[in-house]
């Protein structure tokens, strides 16, 4: 058992990194895209470390806020996890939201930076270029493994338990969704 409180997301994974580290962290089935994957936490802590440090080296810090469209696996996860160990909250983007819903999202969010993969790739380039904050985009899964760097500095507040970790957004059934 792990005690959680006054505890960041990310003090509770180390934790458990270092009790577990061969039990199995993220589990998802296989599907007609995907073979079975079981990621023990080691492993993901060295995926969580390496985003982190390459969003870092990008200028991204606490304080700021990333929009995160990759679909239900395990490598939204790993960058949700990556996100909150530099202190930037995750903003999840309803993968069936429009357009238009993406936009707002984004403007109202004022996301840094979206990421997201080949699959939803067309959707966040054009919605991004027509917000009014025009976030930089990270496609995943791309050859390149360079995130482009933050157009701002970050505020680089202290991490500590009340610190942002992710800014959800509700499903907007009486007008536009609420963050």
């Amino acid at each position: 058992m792990i005690q959680i409180s006054g505890k960041t997301i990310s003090q509770t994974f180390n934790e458990a990194c270092r009790k577990w580290p061969e039990e199995i962290f993220l589990c998802a089935p296989s599907s007609s895209e995907s073979n079975l994957i079981e990621l023990p936490f080691k492993r993901a802590k060295e995926l969580v470390e390496h985003w982190s440090s390459i969003l870092r080296e990008s200028g991204y810090g606490s304080g700021q806020r990333a929009a995160l469209l990759l679909g239900t696996n395990t490598n939204h996860y790993i960058f949700k996890m990556a996100l909150n160990n530099i202190g930037m909250s995750c903003v999840p983007i309803n993968p069936d939201y429009t357009q238009s819903e993406i936009i707002y999202l984004l403007e109202d969010s004022r996301a840094d930076l979206v990421i997201t993969n080949k699959k939803y790739e067309e959707i966040i380039s054009k919605s991004a270029l027509a917000s009014k904050n025009n976030p930089n985009v990270f496609i995943f899964g791309r050859e390149s493994k360079n995130i482009p760097n933050s157009k701002t500095i970050p505020p680089n507040q202290e991490i500590n338990c009340e610190t942002e970790a992710s800014l959800l957004y509700t499903s907007g059934t009486t007008g536009k969704p609420k963050g």
